[in-house]
């Protein structure tokens, strides 16, 4: 009996084991599952060679559990040239506290995107070797000394970005090498710089140690004396043992001899040479199908030689798929997780023939095949084997089957593995109207695939480029998909492009509510273009329009569009009001689940006229990570998070604002290291309203609790799991929880509320970066200061603290940089002339406490620093301070005044002429670096109208920060955002 459509199909994928080796399949005009050949594995890494040269390309996750990293100088006889493919990130996620990263001296280039998200590195050791570094080799790798000589490429590149500097110089640093015979091989390998700062006897690093079959090990040799766990044993053929650096360490050397008794053979297991695929059977073929020309290609395992995105591309799929100009729709599915079910499209033909009838030609015309083996070294699955045998039969779409101009509904329930509702490829161009994407799919494949590739988005776009780095300027055309009128009643991952797809969508609802689930999400250079068309935004050269002058100011929509509610299932549903079709609403409602986010490798977000509501812990209304690779553009829009801030740069991610209204407990955050002297960085508002404030009454009604006095008894009443939306639960984390988050807001209001809360309410929060932020022509606005701050007890419940009015608070170990532009009390900030609200700055600067170390990966360590720079603006505020640390400069031209409310002190202080400061009453500005006042150096205290100015270089600490780059000189012209 045939088997039936996609309609009452149930999939069952259990995580099970397999022993199958890997190779990997192509299928050239649609699938995009390039076969990696080229790529080879020994020990710990992977790597490909060409020209006589290796690249290493990705390990096998044991490095991101070392305390030091030490990446090899040959890989399989060849020398180890180039770190990365520009693709994927060769080194990822290492968080050990306090670990070192060692480039041997052999290494010449390091490729954009190698190393991500080492986010507690305390040393790098970048030797004078290495000639190329790309601009974004570094991705989310905040602080951390950085060592190099004096003069180097590498000294050149680090001190550009702003990086802690250490030269190494003779007696500061041990040279260090591992070597073996070439009957076999140690890792590492290679000539290595140890900083003496890692030589203190805490530092220790696994040595792996390979015998070339027919050999064993012979000896071992560390620091010039023989290592005696050989003595009186057998010889090993492998072993692994445990090397603690000193300041004695010199060497290691191994050397190895015949071993007859060797019983290993070679892994022979792929049979990629010697596969023959069966004859097809006459019967299984329509009469004048033309099979495929890889019908009889071996398609074996592919596992963690094959790269993390070609891996969930071939597992990935969808209820409709659209490649090569062709649209799709799903006749079987199938994935086995026990063993390998097909090894070629031969074997496809003839098995679906047999067991379900299958005829191709007749009843499918496209075979996707791709067999999935790895075991799981990092990430929430790590430990555990996931093993997918995926075979998907597709029936291409005749004119009406469905009506792509009225699509109607696709579900997808989580019996399901990472299938989307549709999946597009290479060659795809479609329109699809009113399509509603119900999609609960399950996810299962290499770690983080939902995060870097969009494994289980309802929507899913791959490009099929993902060596091309991400652009600033419109895609060609790889694989295009526009969405008119989308729904999305929730999902994991709503609408994702990657690899170079182009994904436009027009009006719409989308609503996700899981972990990690976001809103429309880009990584590896795809772009998301939002209501774009007719608006100009988007230019005849494929640039993405910022020139004020040229943009049209439209009404923004209003912040409750979306929402959310437990329904009668006790599931979170998204509620949306009725809005005009050139709207689109996006709600999350789970922690981790930002409404506009990119991620690794980067890409573009154009979004106008959306209405965003984010509810969850680090749930951001837009996240963009990676300078000169992320960028997020906002244009007539209304952006709001409930725990998280507004907008979010991590790491220098790019976005612009224009005529957007931005709410958060921040509204702009900065955090993660970030690259000031970036091209494309920061954070740039222009015409909008951007406030700090929390919603009590909304949390309330969506979350199960959200008031500490209902904490008890929800704990009573009901077991509190990780599947229960509150705001005082680390929900990916076990579940955890900190007691003192109940205090924070609901008792002291100056702190945002949550288990990632305890920040400070700020407008501007800067948090472990040095991420650039400008502030043009908009409205800063403290609203959570508006109803909590009052000084009169009586307005708050006993024991409650006030609010602080805070514009900027930098915390963390941070260096932030902020430029203020015709803040004043002429100009107004919204365009459409609804508010006749004007842009001065009325507020107060803190610089946060010496920060200590930390547990947390995210915050660095030392003092804090401001740089602010004010044009023809206007500053009503003061100077807090948390203790006596840090350095705070403020530079004001000749058209901006500061109006001091309170004695502070400051660091730098530049004043283009006497009027640039005021005071009501008396004030006093301690001045602890250089007062700079119309044009002249002051030497002694002065006084200018109300205000004294005292000289006292020691009224502050400074600590200096380890934990984020040193911010840029404020005296200078604002760079170009």
């Amino acid at each position: 009996m045939k088997a039936s459509l996609w309609t009452g199909m149930l999939l069952t994928a259990i995580l099970s084991f397999a022993t199958t080796a890997c190779a990997s399949s192509k299928d050239d005009d649609v699938t995009n599952n390039t076969n990696k050949l080229a790529n080879q594995e020994e020990g710990h890494w992977v790597y490909s060679v060409s020209g006589g040269q290796a690249t290493l390309l990705w390990g096998d996750g044991t490095e991101k559990t070392r305390s030091v990293v030490m990446i090899p100088a040959k890989l399989g006889g060849y020398p180890v040239s180039i770190l990365g493919n520009g693709a994927d990130n060769a080194l990822a996620n290492n968080k050990v506290s306090a670990n070192y990263l060692l480039l041997p001296t052999s290494l010449k280039t390091i490729s954009d995107r190698a190393i991500y998200d080492f986010n507690d590195t305390a040393g790098w050791v970048f030797p004078k070797e290495l000639e190329t570094i790309a601009d974004s080799a570094l991705v989310s790798c905040q602080g951390g000394t950085f060592y190099v000589e004096e003069g180097s490429p590498a000294d050149t590149y680090v001190t550009a970005g702003g990086k802690t500097t250490a030269y190494l110089t003779d007696g500061n640093y041990n040279a260090f090498s591992m070597s073996s015979g070439e009957e076999g091989y140690v890792q590492p390998n290679g000539v290595y710089l140890l900083p003496a700062a890692m030589l203190d006897g805490s530092y220790s690093t696994e040595v792996f140690i390979y015998a070339n079959i027919g050999y064993k090990i012979s000896s071992v040799t560390v620091d010039g004396q023989p290592y005696d766990f050989l003595a009186g044993a057998p010889k090993l053929n492998e072993t692994t043992i445990l090397y603690t650096f000193s300041q004695g360490s010199s060497s290691v050397t191994v050397t190895f001899e015949v071993d007859p008794e060797d019983t290993r053979t070679e892994n022979n297991d792929n049979n990629q040479n010697s596969y023959t695929a069966p004859a097809v059977l006459e019967e299984a073929v329509a009469d004048g199908a033309e099979l495929p020309e890889d019908v009889s290609d071996y398609c074996g395992v592919n596992s963690g030689t094959t790269s993390k995105y070609e891996n969930t591309m071939g597992i990935s799929t969808g209820v409709y798929y659209a490649a090569g100009g062709t649209l799709y729709r799903m006749v079987y599915h199938s994935q086995k997780t026990d063993a390998v079910e097909y090894y070629s499209k031969a074997e496809v033909i003839n098995g679906v023939y047999g067991a379900e009838g299958l005829v191709f030609g007749q009843d499918y015309d496209l075979i996707r095949l791709y067999n999935y083996y790895e075991e799981i070294t990092s990430g929430p699955g790590a430990g555990g084997i996931v093993a997918l045998y995926s075979t998907f039969l597709y029936k291409e779409v005749t004119e009406g089957e469905p009506d792509l101009n009225d699509f109607g509904l696709v579900t997808v329930d989580n019996s399901y593995v990472n299938t989307a509702a549709l999946f597009a490829q290479r060659g795809a161009d479609i329109t699809i109207t009113n399509i509603t994407a119900d999609v609960h799919t399950g996810s299962q494949g290499p770690s983080e695939a939902g995060n870097f590739f969009g494994m289980g988005s309802a929507i899913h776009v791959d490009g099929g480029d993902a060596s091309t780095p991400a652009t600033n300027t419109l895609n060609e055309n790889t694989a295009y998909v526009r969405l008119v009128n989308p729904r999305i009643p929730g999902t994991v991952n709503s609408i994702y492009s990657l690899a170079s797809g182009v994904l436009e969508i027009d009006g719409g609802d989308v609503f996700s509510c899981s972990s990690g689930g976001h809103g429309p999400y880009v990584s590896t250079g795809g772009q998301i273009l939002i209501n774009t068309g007719s608006t100009g935004i988007v230019g005849a050269d494929g640039s993405f329009n910022r020139d004020v002058s040229s943009l049209t100011a439209t009404q923004r929509p209003a912040r409750n569009l979306g929402s959310m509610t437990r329904n009668t299932d006790d599931e979170m549903e998204g509620t949306f009001n009725t809005h005009d079709d050139d709207v689109t609403v996006i709600v999350t409602g789970d922690e981790a689940g930002t409404t506009l986010a990119t991620d690794s490798g980067g890409g573009v977000i154009l979004a106008n006229q959306v209405s965003t509501r984010a509810y969850g812990l680090r749930s951001g209304g837009v996240y963009s990570i990676g300078s000169n690779e992320s960028w997020v553009y906002l244009y007539n829009s209304t952006v709001c998070s409930s725990l998280d801030a507004g907008l979010v740069s991590a790491s220098g991610g790019y976005i612009y604002a224009y005529n957007s209204d931005i709410f958060g407990v921040m509204g702009i955050k900065t955090r993660s290291g970030g690259n000031a002297a970036a091209s494309e960085t920061g954070i740039t508002v222009e015409y909008s309203r951007v406030s700090a404030y929390y919603d009590d009454v909304d949390m309330k009604a969506v979350y199960d609790v959200a008031d500490p006095a209902d904490w008890a008894d929800s704990m009573a009443e009901t077991a509190m799991d990780s599947n229960q939306l509150n705001i005082f639960l680390d929900k990916a984390n076990d579940p955890n929880f900190i007691e003192e988050s109940l205090t924070w807001w609901f008792m002291d209001k100056s702190l945002t509320p949550g288990y990632s809360g305890g920040n400070k309410f700020a407008v501007i929060y800067i948090e472990n970066s040095s991420t650039p932020v400008y502030v043009n022509r908009s409205r800063l606005v403290n609203e959570n200061y508006q109803q909590y701050g009052t000084l009169d007890a009586s307005a708050l419940a006993e024991g409650q603290t006030p609010a602080d009015n805070l514009l900027i608070s930098v915390e963390g170990g941070g260096s932030g940089n902020v430029f203020f532009t015709e803040e004043n009390s002429i100009t107004l900030w919204d365009l459409t002339g609804v508010t006749g609200e004007t842009c001065e700055l009325a507020g107060d600067f803190y610089l946060g406490v010496e920060a200590v170390a930390s547990d947390d990966p995210n915050l660095g360590t030392g003092s804090n620093t401001l740089n602010a720079t004010f044009t023809s603006s206007e500053w009503t505020g003061t100077v807090l301070r948390g203790d006596n640390t840090g350095v705070i400069n403020l530079v004001f031209d000749s058209d901006s005044v500061w109006f001091v409310t309170a004695d502070a002190i400051v660091s730098d202080l530049t004043l283009a002429a006497q009027s640039c400061i005021s005071a009501a009453g008396p004030r006093s500005i301690t001045v602890a670096g250089t007062l700079t006042l119309a044009g002249q150096v002051i030497t002694e205290d002065t006084t200018v109208g109300n205000v004294t100015f005292v000289l006292d270089p020691e009224a502050v600490t400074v600590v200096e920060s380890s934990g984020s780059d040193p911010g840029g000189d404020p005296g200078g012209e604002p760079p170009t955002p």
